[in-house]
């Protein structure tokens, strides 16, 4: 296994403009299989979450790139992806303005135990056939009652975006974008059909009543 280009997932910011503990875990795993395996470079992902009514003077790939610095890792090996605001962003943008550019089609990404499922999905469907990814689980210190809720909201996102991703072949940039542009409620404007189906959420997906 050759780990030249590492991807951290971001895990958004505080009120504060903080990195939150979870964003560390996964900074400081990046951070072990840096060391380990001579790593070239580490890709920080995220912009911030949509959930900030105005957007911050910062971002997330920011944040988690000083963290880096602080932690050793020289500034001229760490890259920003400073698009992303969820993972289905956080795979389009990584392939489309860093990995493709730069021809790598083998890597790891590197994000919390919980959310490895939702993220391989993600980045399968993305990336395709043609690229050797190594999806590397950074332990959650969340309680086991957090976790729990955690992981039942990300197999409702899952469930939600597949509804739409499944009629797109994996790797098919073009139809990626469209779907991204004109129908993910993020990208899109937080508008539409699939948006109402993120704010409706788990009850979407209960099975009807008879």
């Amino acid at each position: 296994m050759k780990l030249d280009t590492i991807i951290v997932l971001g895990a958004g910011m505080t009120p504060s403009l903080q990195l939150p503990n979870e964003a560390k875990e996964r900074l400081n795993k990046a951070i072990e299989i840096f060391i380990k395996h001579h790593s070239k470079q580490i890709i920080v992902s995220g912009k911030h979450s949509y959930k900030f009514k105005k957007s911050p003077n910062t971002t997330e790939a920011e944040l988690m790139k000083y963290y880096l610095i602080s932690k050793g890792i020289p500034h001229h090996q760490i890259i920003k992806e400073e698009y992303s605001q969820d993972t289905f962003g956080n795979a389009y943008f990584t392939r489309q303005y860093i990995i493709d550019p730069k021809q790598i089609k083998e890597f790891a990404v590197v994000t919390s135990d919980y959310h490895i499922p939702k993220s391989a999905f993600l980045f399968r469907k993305v990336y395709g056939p043609e690229y050797q990814i190594h999806f590397v689980a950074a332990k959650s210190s969340h309680t086991k009652g957090k976790l729990q809720k955690l992981k039942v909201r990300e197999e409702m996102v899952k469930s939600i975006l597949n509804k739409y991703l499944s009629k797109i072949n994996v790797g098919d940039i073009k139809a990626l974008r469209k779907f991204l542009y004109n129908k993910h409620p993020i990208y899109k404007g937080k508008s539409g059909i699939l948006f109402e189906l993120f704010k409706k959420g788990i009850k979407m997906l209960e099975p009807e009543k008879k």
